[in-house]
Formats: C-alpha cells, structure tokens, sequence
C-alpha cells in the first residue's frame, strides 16, 4: 500500500484515536500495515456514505485471507469478512 497517499490527502491534525496503534496518522498506517501483513490480498469495500453536517457515517466490509496473527492467534488461513460503520467528524 502507498502509505504516501495518507500523507497527502489527510490534515496534519487528523485524529486517529484506537488503543492498539499510536495517534494522528501515523497510528492509522499502522493499522493498514497491521491489516495487509495478517490478511493476505486485504481491501475494502465501502457500501454506504451518508453526510450529516460535520458527521459522515460509512458503512464498509474489508476482506482477505488471514496469513499471520493479529492479536497473538494463530492465522486460520481462511478467508476474513469484517463489517462495520465508522463515523467521521470533519471540521
């Protein structure tokens, strides 16, 4: 993945807050390297973007095949379905 990108389409003071990875951008390519080291061929799919003022909820599935451990398991080798909504606030 083109960590780079990150760089230049996020804020310096985008807000990444996930107990696992450290702060701010850097912590979100964390959780992408995180993501496509333990699933083989990781990638998303975003099915739904609603904007509410300066809230945007997006619904998403990722997928891939889990190669290596990512919280200490031992990797199933089988194909990973994850869904989920994230909400944004843009200021």
């Amino acid at each position: 993945a083109d960590m780079a990108v990150l760089d230049r389409v996020l804020s310096v003071d985008f807000e990444f807050v996930d107990p696992q990875f450290p702060p701010g951008i850097a912590g979100l390519k964390a959780l992408v390297r995180k993501n496509n080291e333990s699933f083989e061929g990781w990638h998303f799919e975003l099915h739904d973007q609603r904007c509410d003022g300066d809230r945007i909820t997006v619904r998403w599935s990722g997928r891939g095949r889990h190669v290596r451990s990512y919280m200490g398991e031992q990797p199933t080798q089988k194909q990973v379905v994850l869904t989920g909504i994230s909400i944004y606030r843009v200021t």
